[in-house]
C-alpha cells in the first residue's frame, strides 16, 4: 500500500471552521511532502465573499513518536507556523497535544489582517506574499505510523 491521508471538515459555518488531517503509514514510504491542509479558496460567506485566510484558534495532534508534523503559510519560501513531535522511546507512545490562541485573535499569516513580517533572516525564515493557505508536511515518519491533527479556525472574508 502507501501513505495514505484524509482531510475531512467536521464543521464548517459562516465564521468557524474545524478539519481534521488524518494520516497512516502502511509501506516503507517515507514523510508526506507540503500538503494542502486548510486552503481559504475552498470557503465563501452566505454573501458569496471570498475566504482570504483562516486564522487558526485550536490545533489538537496526536502524533507517534519519532514523528514530526509541520504546520506551514504556503509563501514564495514558506513560514513555519507549527510543529509536534512524537516523544518517548517505543513505538506505541504517542503526544498529544493541544494549542489554543482563539483568545489571541489566533495565529494569522504575514500580511493578513492586522499581522505583518517585523523582521526576516536566515535561510528558513518566510518570505514573500502568502495566499492564506495553510500547509502540512510530516518529517521522520516510519511504516506503520499515524498521526491526526484538528485545527479550529475563524474565516475572515475579504
Amino acid at each position: 500500500m502507501a501513505l495514505s491521508f484524509n482531510i475531512e471538515t467536521l464543521a464548517s459555518t459562516q465564521r468557524k471552521l474545524v478539519v481534521k488531517f488524518s494520516l497512516v503509514n502502511d509501506s516503507n514510504e517515507d514523510n508526506l511532502a507540503k500538503t494542502d491542509f486548510i486552503d481559504p479558496a475552498d470557503y465563501t460567506s452566505q454573501e458569496g465573499k471570498a475566504c482570504s485566510y483562516v486564522s487558526i484558534d485550536r490545533i489538537w495532534a496526536t502524533v507517534e513518536t519519532g514523528i514530526q508534523v509541520l504546520l506551514h503559510w504556503d509563501a514564495s519560501t514558506d513560514y513555519y507556523v507549527w510543529g509536534a513531535n512524537g516523544v518517548g522511546s517505543s513505538s506505541v507512545i504517542t503526544a498529544s497535544s493541544d494549542f489554543t490562541l482563539g483568545g489571541w485573535g489566533g495565529l494569522v499569516p504575514p500580511g493578513k489582517g492586522a499581522n505583518s513580517v517585523t523582521t526576516n533572516t536566515g535561510t528558513g525564515a518566510g518570505t514573500g506574499a502568502t495566499d492564506g493557505t495553510l500547509l502540512i508536511s510530516t518529517l521522520g515518519i516510519s511504516p506503520n505510523d499515524v498521526l491526526s491533527v484538528v485545527v479550529e479556525g475563524t474565516k475572515h472574508y475579504a
